[in-house]
C-alpha cells in the first residue's frame, strides 16, 4: 500500500501554473512536467508490482490493471500537455480507488473460487 499513498501524496502537490499559491508544491519546486513524470514512473512501478502479485491468482485482474494504468498514463500525458484541463489529484484518486478495489476483488475471488 506504500506506492498508492506516495502517488497520491505527490500528485496532490502538483498544480497547473495558474493554480499555484504561496504553498510550496512539487510543481513549484521541480516544474509540473517533471513532477508529473515522477508520479507516472511511480505508478508504472506500482502496477508492475501489482501484476506480479496477482499473476498466479487471476489473469482477468491483470487485464483490468493494464487497462487502468493505460487510462492513468493517458491522464498524466494529457496533464503534461495541458495542465489546466483538470486537477491531477482527482484523476489519481479515481485511479487509486479502482486499482485498490481490483486488488481486493482479486483476493476475494481467489478465496471464493480459486485461481482463474
Amino acid at each position: 500500500l506504500y506506492f498508492p499513498a506516495l502517488i497520491w501524496e505527490i500528485s496532490r502537490k502538483i498544480k497547473a501554473p495558474k493554480d499555484e499559491t504561496d504553498y510550496t508544491t512539487y510543481s513549484k519546486l521541480f516544474g509540473y512536467k517533471k513532477a508529473t513524470r515522477f508520479v507516472l514512473l511511480m505508478t508504472l512501478i506500482d502496477i508492475v508490482t501489482n501484476i506480479i502479485l496477482v499473476y498466479n491468482l487471476n489473469k482477468i485482474s491483470i487485464l483490468l490493471l493494464v487497462l487502468l494504468v493505460s487510462w492513468m498514463t493517458y491522464q498524466f500525458v494529457a496533464f503534461m500537455k495541458n495542465p489546466e484541463r483538470c486537477r491531477l489529484v482527482d484523476k489519481v484518486e479515481r485511479y487509486t480507488y479502482l486499482q485498490e478495489g481490483t486488488m481486493v476483488l482479486t483476493v476475494a475471488v481467489y478465496l471464493l473460487m480459486g485461481k482463474i
